[in-house]
């Protein structure tokens, strides 16, 4: 995969159990994304929600972090966003659900 200034970046992980699935999303999840978002007991704890443009640019990859969308019975419940930091200086990672 290719970020929007052209990096290359590793395929995105899809995980897959009997009753969730982690999946790669596109733009048509940004929606149902940016809706859950705005639920207050989300909001409450993220703040003011990101437009589905900026949501479907993470889905799209053009951000460092990837953002995989969590589904159960085939619908969209949520997003797991994670960043890795390679550098040998300052190994990290962060997960954000």
């Amino acid at each position: 995969m290719t970020t929007a200034d052209g990096r290359d970046r590793p395929p995105r992980p899809e995980l897959a159990g009997q009753r969730v699935r982690l999946r790669p999303g596109d733009e048509r999840d940004a929606p149902g994304l940016a809706a859950i978002l705005a639920e207050p007991e989300v909001a409450c704890w993220w703040g003011d929600p990101e437009p589905a443009s900026v949501v479907a640019a993470k889905l799209r990859g053009d951000d460092e972090s990837v953002l995989l969308v969590v589904e159960t019975d085939g619908q969209v419940v949520g997003g797991i966003e994670y960043h890795e930091e390679n550098d040998p200086m300052y190994r990290h990672a962060g997960i954000d659900i």
